[in-house]
């Protein structure tokens, strides 16, 4: 317990520890949340945007996460409840991959994947360069910029209102219709020390917030379950946006990435 003046106590747990790339795409944010470090560490509500379809960043954490019962690491966006109503957010979902080595990729196949079949939704898109302002730094000599990504806009706009502040709703439902994917639920700022990951079945808050991860939901490309060794020792996560959609004003949905982490 800390005492007058004493520092307040750090969350425990493990955090992104390094940048291993970052390749966003363009974006009205990438300019000036363009720092890839917000990433690491704790959640503080410092995050870095990846842009429009396609863009990405790919983390290591020091020490592997292991797959256990129930939820295995978090990812911290900065979604928003609409109206503190658990069941309206804005969100702008990303794809998350798992990788032991860095190089074998296993997509989590939350619940927009709903064939659970990870090739199905790829596709290839590019960017030419039209506008300076929405072009992501050190890409000031390249005129087109190309990704092949995981495109689940059609499955997401399914339940997005456009007449409701553009947020994305499951109503009709007893329990949560987004999960698996990141910047899609909510965080509980600052971190308590001793924080515990929420239900990602759940609406609503119940521990620290953003979106909990199983790693039971990893997939390999055509939709089969990975050897249950290689989900052992999870030291990279990928993060990729996954929608490409423009809400007028408000510009276009573009993920947001504040941190990842697991409490043991």
């Amino acid at each position: 317990m800390n005492g007058p003046g004493d520092e307040p106590a750090l969350p425990r747990g493990r955090f992104a520890a390094e940048v291993m790339a970052y390749r966003p795409a363009p974006g009205q944010f990438v300019q000036r949340y363009g720092d890839p470090a917000r990433a690491l560490g704790i959640p503080d509500g410092q995050v870095v945007s990846l842009g429009g379809l396609g863009g990405s960043i790919t983390l290591r954490l020091a020490d592997p996460i292991k797959n256990r019962p129930g939820p295995d690491f978090v990812v911290w966006g900065n979604a928003l409840y609409r109206g503190e109503d658990v069941r309206k957010r804005w969100a702008e979902p990303a794809v998350i991959e798992v990788s032991d080595n860095g190089h074998d990729w296993f997509v989590i196949a939350g619940s927009l994947f709903a064939d659970g079949i990870p090739e199905s939704h790829l596709v290839h898109i590019g960017y030419p360069k039209t506008n300076d302002a929405v072009w992501p730094g050190g890409f000031s000599g390249v005129t087109n910029l190309e990704f092949t990504c995981h495109d689940l806009t059609a499955a997401f706009s399914m339940n997005l209102s456009k007449t409701d502040g553009w947020s994305w709703t499951n109503a009709a439902s007893q329990e949560d219709g987004l999960w698996g994917q990141a910047d899609s639920t909510p965080g509980k700022l600052p971190l308590d020390e001793d924080w515990t990951m929420d239900d990602p079945l759940q609406p609503g808050i119940q521990g620290a917030g953003g979106d909990a991860l199983d790693l039971d939901w990893a997939r390999t490309a055509n939709g089969g379950t990975p050897p249950a060794t290689r989900m052992t020792n999870i030291r990279y996560l990928r993060l990729t946006t996954a929608v490409r959609l423009h809400a007028g004003e408000l510009g276009e949905f573009s993920s947001e990435i504040d941190a990842l982490g697991v409490p043991w």
